[in-house]
């Protein structure tokens, strides 16, 4: 991998703390491996956005009710959806078949 590429290419995205009350456009994101969304005012995770290829997680203490099935076919490691909102377990966490870590506090 030349220079640049060792410079510039971070495949995490952390926008945690920011007052968000939606998801970002995550179309782009072509090589975003990790997706932090901590401690913000999100209310759902579009269907879109369980299109890519981030496997690490974090959507802790925000105020999602419910999750898209969709979301299940992210090929998600690790999942942190603690302080959240939500009434049921999510059946999109069932179809996560290579997850190690899940936080649902």
């Amino acid at each position: 991998m030349n220079e640049f590429c060792k410079i510039y290419f971070n495949p995490f995205k952390d926008i945690t703390r920011n007052k968000l009350i939606e998801l970002p456009n995550t179309s782009t994101w072509k090589n975003i491996k990790s997706f932090w969304a901590i401690d913000n005012q999100i209310v759902t995770v579009p269907i879109e956005f369980c299109n890519g290829k981030i496997d690490t997680l974090n959507l802790s203490k925000n105020k999602i009710k419910d999750l898209p099935d969709e979301l299940g076919n992210l090929f998600l490691i690790s999942f942190w959806i603690s302080d959240n909102e939500l009434v049921e377990f999510p059946k999109c966490i069932t179809k996560m078949r290579r997850l190690g870590t899940l936080d649902l506090r």
